[in-house]
This record gives structure tokens, C-alpha cells and sequence, in this order.
């Protein structure tokens, strides 16, 4: 991988799925030195609760994860299956020693991640590895010597849970980052697993939120948590993308009076003798 995507994704990956399952990078391959560019999933408790995209998850899952500046290519899939049946080997050899039960071929998945994968990526799939299923919306599913493999295209995959670590890397349409954001303010789990990464990455939601936030405090939309949503957004970044907005909805009139003229003036006025020349203007007129 050009740009070692794939640690950035077992990063966010990682706090949503280590109740259930241990996330490794860099996973040796054999007895000689050599580490893939992979992800590795092992099971740890039985019947993980997932209900989007990770509950295909098999016992031990080896996956590829591609960046959203990385296309995909028909050529990865040899060398998928090539690292996969090396890893799920040196992982049963390690179990054989330990005098533990093998795990079955049937209980190993092999997972493809991409940005997009289109009609073409899909016709030449099925040409190479035969009938392909869609199980749910974004993924296609096949067999290989008795393993699932999944094939995920992350633009098409919708926006859960789940499925946050992909969105949270790439870049979707305005309705996407909307809904992403919509998620994880809404949710105080995500809120806490996610809610730096996306006020860092997807700003461009900022005011989309803010707003929706304040129309609902008005008991005309769905209820958000103004203060939640301005605390991970920055109170900066708020006052930054808001402030020409706020200034012609509220007034400046009413800006000025809320502050103060005074404080107005003490902050516009560096050179205390204008500043205090004008207020003393200012007393006149008001008598």
C-alpha cells in the first residue's frame, strides 16, 4: 500500500470491534520475516452483537484494506489468498503446539476493501473465482477452498456503525458526511470512539449540523445536543464558519447591545485618548 492505509484503519477499527476480537497489523506470514500489509481479526468471545457490515466476521479474518487514493485491482486477490492461507497455516501451527483445536477452513474469511468497486472489478471476480452473492448492500461474497471471501466497496456500504471506520477515511457525498455526522453526534458511544476524528477530518459538516441542531432546539427536527456538538466541533471552528451568519440573522444592533458598547469600543480602540474622546461623544448625544 502507497500510503500504509491500513494502520490508519485498524486504528478506528480497533475500539469498535477489541471487545470481541484482537486487531493486528503488520501480520507475520510464515517462519521467514516477511509481514503483509494486512489486517488481522481472531475471535475472542463467541457471537460478537454486530449487526452491519462486521457480522460476516468468521472466527479469524484476514483483511485488505485499500485507501480512498488507492484504486482497486483484480491483480491484489492472488496475493490476498496467497498471505490468507499463509496466515490461518502459521496461526494453526501456533495451535498445534499449544495442543488446541484447530480452526476450520469454514471459520477463516479473507476481506478485499476498496473505495469502489465497480461492474468491471465484479465481472472479473466471477471470471476468477466463479458465482458471486451480495449479502448486504455494498459487499459480495464467495468461497475459496472453503473460506468466505468478502469483497467490500466502502462508497456503496451504508452509513452504521459498523461501518464508520471506512466512511470515516474517505470522502463521500455532502448527504454522506451529513448522515455521518448525524451518527455519531447522536450516538454518545460513537460520540466518544469517533467524535475528535470527525470534527479533524469532515469540518465541511460543521454548519450543517449547527444549524440542525438549533432548529431542533425549536422542536422542528430531530433533537441534537447543541453543546455536544460544538464541544467536539471547537468552539472555534464554530465561531469561524458561523460568525457572518450569526451577525445577519441576529443584527448587529443587537450584537452591539448584548456585548456592550463599551466593550465594543475598548476593543476597537486602541489609542486610549480616542478611545476615550469617542466615549465621551457618545454621552453627549445621549443627553
Amino acid at each position: 500500500m502507497t500510503k500504509q492505509w491500513h494502520p490508519k484503519f485498524a486504528d478506528l477499527l480497533r475500539p469498535l470491534v477489541e471487545q470481541y476480537y484482537d486487531v493486528q497489523t503488520n501480520v507475520p506470514v510464515g517462519d521467514v520475516p516477511r509481514e503483509a500489509d494486512l489486517v488481522l481479526l481472531r475471535r475472542k468471545k463467541d457471537a460478537p452483537p454486530f449487526r452491519g457490515l462486521w457480522r460476516h466476521l468468521r472466527t479469524w479474518n484476514v483483511i485488505e484494506y485499500k485507501g480512498p487514493s488507492v484504486s482497486a485491482r483484480i491483480d491484489d486477490i492472488d496475493l490476498l489468498v496467497e498471505l490468507g492461507l499463509g496466515i490461518h497455516r502459521r496461526l494453526n501451527s501456533e495451535l498445534t503446539k499449544l495442543k488446541l483445536d484447530l480452526v476450520p477452513a469454514s471459520e477463516v474469511s479473507f476481506w478485499y476493501l476498496a473505495n469502489h468497486l465497480g461492474r468491471r472489478f465484479r465481472r472479473s471476480l466471477e471470471s476468477l473465482l466463479g458465482p458471486v452473492e451480495t449479502p448486504s448492500e455494498g459487499v459480495w461474497q464467495c468461497r475459496l477452498l472453503d473460506r468466505s471471501m468478502f469483497f467490500v466497496s466502502d462508497s456503496e456500504v451504508p452509513i452504521e456503525a459498523d461501518s464508520l471506520p471506512l466512511h470515516l477515511l474517505s470522502r463521500g457525498t455532502v448527504a454522506d458526511e451529513i448522515a455521518m455526522g448525524q451518527l455519531v453526534l447522536t450516538d454518545p458511544s460513537l460520540t466518544d470512539l469517533y467524535g475528535a476524528m470527525l470534527t479533524g477530518f469532515h469540518k465541511e459538516v460543521l454548519e450543517e449540523l449547527y444549524i440542525m441542531a438549533r432548529t431542533a432546539r425549536k422542536g422542528q427536527g430531530r433533537s441534537y445536543d447543541l453543546d455536544k456538538i460544538i464541544k467536539y466541533l471547537g468552539t472555534d471552528d464554530v465561531i469561524r464558519h458561523l460568525e457572518n451568519r450569526f451577525i445577519e440573522t441576529v443584527g448587529v444592533e443587537k450584537v452591539i447591545k448584548k456585548v456592550g458598547v463599551e466593550r465594543v469600543m475598548d476593543a476597537l480602540c486602541k489609542d486610549k485618548a480616542m478611545l476615550a474622546e469617542v466615549k465621551r461623544r457618545l454621552a453627549r448625544e445621549d443627553r
